[in-house]
């Protein structure tokens, strides 16, 4: 009894933050449609790890300032765009330059809610249900 408890109670911890996060990516996926600007970057200088590879990304934004941002994970397909061209372009939110995605690699994706919701339900009927077999 206290596994099941203890299972159904983490279904529902997963289904908050998946549904949390499925949000805040709908959230940022809309703002990208709605309003970014688009820049061209420069090249980061390369600091490969691994799989991944980081650099500074910089730009200048629409207002003419200049806007790096340390450590930006750049995709494999932007990488080699980049030593291709001497710049790529990205996509910046105006109230938030350091939101960036690279324009034609990172295309936003709706997040699907179905799977954290039906975990966070499975788990508040499970809970219920082992509620109600106590009494």
């Amino acid at each position: 009894m206290r596994y099941a408890m203890r299972l159904s109670v983490g279904l529902v911890a997963i289904g908050i933050v998946g549904t949390v996060s499925a949000i805040q990516a709908e959230r940022s996926n809309k703002a990208f449609s709605d309003h970014a600007l688009r820049a061209t970057a420069a090249p980061p200088a390369p600091s490969p790890r691994g799989q991944s590879y980081r650099g500074d990304l910089t730009f200048v934004a629409k207002d003419g300032h200049t806007v790096t941002i340390p450590a930006t994970k750049v995709p494999t397909a932007v990488r080699d765009s980049f030593r291709a061209a001497s710049s790529v372009e990205i996509q910046y939110l105006p109230e938030d330059p350091a939101s960036v995605r690279f324009s034609n690699w990172d295309q936003p994706r709706s997040e699907n809610l179905v799977l954290p919701v039906a975990l966070l339900v499975a788990g508040l009927v499970a809970v219920g249900v082992l509620v109600k077999n106590r009494k």
